[in-house]
């Protein structure tokens, strides 16, 4: 199976879209004169969109596990390769929980909007580590950036 989807993943997903889209477009240009004709406050009762939020629900799932499944599957079958990606997790991990203990007390405006979408201590902890996690990642991805640029320019300038 991992065969033939690593050669025909892409028709295959590609062949399942078009056949999803078009029994969604069937349905919904089938019964879009009755859609309209229904007054406009009975319109969030119709079910003529179901099957497209159904498909687009399962194909979501269907997505995540076969990624998380096809990455379990690559890195039991060559764990030696998966070190990299597991260091990589690993310091992401690492400057979320940097952040959350970088997160000091937050200011009046932010009390009073945690309070006003009933967000807990414990909560705010996450958010305020998740926050200054991505931005010490972004900062680092800049670093990395300019300095691989700058890497690459010396590389060229003595050659």
């Amino acid at each position: 199976m991992y065969k033939f989807l690593a050669k025909n993943g892409q028709l295959v997903a590609f062949g399942a879209g078009v056949l999803i889209t078009a029994g969604f477009l069937a349905g919904v240009l089938g019964g879009i004169e009755d859609f309209m004709a229904t007054a406009e406050d009975q319109r969030n009762q119709s079910n003529i969109f179901n099957f497209g939020l159904y498909a687009v629900i399962g194909l979501t799932v269907l997505g995540f596990v076969a990624a998380l499944g096809f990455g379990l599957f690559q890195t039991l079958s060559n764990p030696k390769g998966a070190i990299k990606g597991i260091a990589g997790l690993a310091l992401i991990a690492g400057m979320f929980f940097v952040g959350q203990a970088l997160a000091g007390d937050d200011s009046q405006g932010v009390t009073d909007a945690l309070a006003e979408f009933n967000v807990t201590p414990g909560q705010s902890s996450i958010i305020n580590g998740s926050i200054i996690g991505a931005a010490i990642l972004a900062g680092l991805t800049a670093v990395a950036f300019v300095g691989g640029e700058l890497m690459s320019f010396i590389r060229n300038a003595r050659s």
